[in-house]
């Protein structure tokens, strides 16, 4: 009895999970990789080293606990744009992703988590 009262409470936790405001499911990462300019824009704004849009402060706001967490609290939408625009920075503005690397994991205790949930597709 005790191990279903606790699955039961386990389930629940999971379901009732905190998520991450659904209104940054609407923002159009697609536009955004399409544009190298726009890229770096955001890119710089994530590292503090230029002016954000509102949606640019929000993801910088953010940041911080999806990396620790590995986008726990992300909509299945929002993991996909993390990892769409994370692999892109990688791969167009290297250096403005290691200031953001070294920004929000300086001890470097989240990488390869993070770097596992970047290959993930779930």
């Amino acid at each position: 009895m005790k191990v279903v009262i606790i699955l039961a409470t386990l389930v629940t936790v999971v379901l009732t999970q905190e998520k991450y405001s659904s209104d940054l499911d609407n923002f159009n990462i697609d536009e955004l990789l399409e544009n190298d300019r726009l890229l770096e824009a955001y890119g710089k704004c994530l590292v503090y080293r230029g002016p954000c849009t509102s949606q640019g402060k929000e993801f910088r706001k953010l940041m911080p606990e999806a990396i620790k967490t590995t986008c726990l609290k992300c909509t299945l939408k929002q993991r996909e744009m993390v990892r769409k625009a994370a692999k892109a920075l990688k791969v167009k503005w290297p250096k403005i992703w290691n200031e953001l690397v070294k920004q929000e994991d300086p001890k470097g205790e989240f990488k390869q988590k993070f770097e596992d949930f970047l290959q993930r597709s779930d």
